[in-house]
């Protein structure tokens, strides 16, 4: 006879229990014309890296869109749309001429603006129809190994979103690098507002229930100090256009560990130092990665950033310059494919729980915990966006304050903070603080140097106000 054990309602529900497989298209379709393409064209977007565009066109796709990105002789780089708008050959086998491009079919030369130079099978060279043709182009812009376009109303071309993360000040570089994945943008993204997700997933031997195998490399997969699950609060900051996600973990009796990260609308994340061991008092330690997620199409996606370096940023000396560029990141296995399956089912990272949601994650069939805050906030506010109901983070008046919509509250802060008696008077008070924390930031809405004496004054104030709270 067949033993039995006692079970719930919601046991073995596989037949009642079906998936929907329903995409949220206003947030993940990214096609031309759509709110949310509208929206992301609206900003500069990484296209690709600089050193792979060379006299030799590169066929790429971005937005859905197949297009061709190349140098000509004057060192300017072209991006323009893939078909020769005579009669559609492909421009990745165009020769690059001193000014822009020139079809390889009927020698059509285009610049790299898309107005045509030179038709050698027209008797006036193609002086009049320079008047009624182009090759559909996009601006550009070159910045520390990664090239820029602006997809948006040509009339409309803004300033590069300057942000203050990207300042050299103090020996800082940006180096360029990619990450690929086969599936949406948004939930790639979304990997950094579940900020809960690093108690689980890259504390990798308390996934497992006995032995843990012998053969892997754990430690490459782990991050030692995001151990204890933090005490988490989520923040809308600069009109709404930006969550700020505040983890704090007490890291022994005296000392707390406030990281906080954000995730930008459309579609951009700042972090603070990930190798952060949690030791030692520090302030304001500012951005160590920077992040656009970007649409190759609805169902594919790149990750282009910038890692930065210098001795500020870097304390520790982990960062690995050798290991950044294409496909290729120099910190915690897993963040790209190719590995072995087995490996990858034996040691999961980032890459798997991301791409495994589905190539487009079904939102309707998700079941939130309380550490999704974060997630669902962030769709909030990129839903607002995209409807009208928030007006002010439009992307034109974004542009017309840059101190006020390009200047990062990310970082790390390790303050001096007495243990509460109890653990939630201790939790309370690692959430209350954070909260001063993100208040702190709101008020310093100056840039450069000024915006970090501030910031760092007033954390000062801010331990010492607790310590004597503490004592009393």
């Amino acid at each position: 006879m067949l033993k039995t054990f006692k079970t719930s309602a919601m046991a073995y529900q596989g037949y009642n229990k079906r998936r929907k497989n329903v995409p949220d298209k206003l947030i993940t379709d990214s096609s031309f014309g759509t709110p949310l393409a509208e929206f992301m064209r609206g900003f500069w977007q990484p296209v690709t890296l600089a050193e792979q565009v060379s006299r030799v066109p590169k066929k790429i796709k971005i937005f859905g869109e197949d297009l061709v990105v190349f140098r000509d002789g004057l060192d300017r780089v072209g991006l323009m749309q893939l078909h020769c708008a005579h009669r559609g050959a492909s421009l990745e086998f165009g020769i690059t001429q001193e000014r822009g491009i020139r079809c390889c079919y009927h020698g059509i030369q285009f610049d790299v603006t898309g107005e045509v130079l030179d038709i050698p099978s027209e008797k006036d060279r193609g002086a009049r129809l320079a008047t009624k043709i182009c090759q559909p182009a996009y601006p550009t812009i070159e910045r520390d190994g990664l090239i820029f376009a602006f997809f948006g109303d040509p009339q409309e071309v803004p300033a590069f979103e300057e942000w203050d993360a990207f300042s050299k000040d103090d020996g800082v570089t940006l180096v360029p690098f990619t990450n690929v994945f086969p599936c949406n943008w948004l939930q790639v993204l979304e990997n950094i507002a579940d900020q809960i997700h690093t108690a689980t997933l890259h504390q990798p031997r308390n996934l497992y229930d006995g032995e843990v195998p012998s053969d892997l490399n754990f430690d490459e997969f782990t991050l030692p100090a995001f151990g204890a699950i933090p005490e988490l609060s989520y923040h809308t900051v600069r009109e709404d256009s930006a969550m700020a996600f505040v983890a704090g973990r007490r890291m022994n009796a005296g000392l707390v560990w406030w990281r906080i990260n954000e995730c930008v609308l459309p579609n951009l994340s700042h972090h603070a130092y990930l190798f952060e061991k949690g030791d030692k008092r520090r302030l304001f330690h500012r951005v160590h990665m920077s992040r656009w997620y970007v649409p190759v199409d609805n169902e594919n996606s790149i990750i282009f950033g910038w890692r930065m370096f210098g001795e500020g940023i870097d304390p520790e000396n982990k960062g690995d310059v050798s290991k950044l560029g294409d496909d290729s990141i120099d910190f915690l296995g897993g963040q790209v494919g190719g590995r072995s399956y087995q490996d990858r089912q034996r040691l999961p990272g980032d890459f798997e729980a991301i791409a495994s949601q589905g190539a487009v994650a079904s939102h309707a069939d998700e079941n939130p915990l309380t550490g999704d805050i974060g997630v669902y906030a962030f769709r909030k506010i990129l839903r607002a966006a995209l409807s009208g109901e928030n007006s002010r983070v439009q992307p034109s008046l974004m542009h017309q304050e840059p101190e006020k919509f390009f200047s990062t509250y990310t970082q790390n802060t390790l303050l001096n903070i007495p243990c509460g008696d109890t653990e939630k008077e201790d939790a309370d008070r690692i959430g209350k603080i954070g909260k001063k924390i993100i208040a702190l930031m709101d008020e310093a809405q100056s840039t450069g140097k000024q915006r970090a004496t501030r910031v760092v004054s007033g954390l000062e104030k801010l331990e010492e106000d607790f310590r004597v709270e503490a004592r009393t």
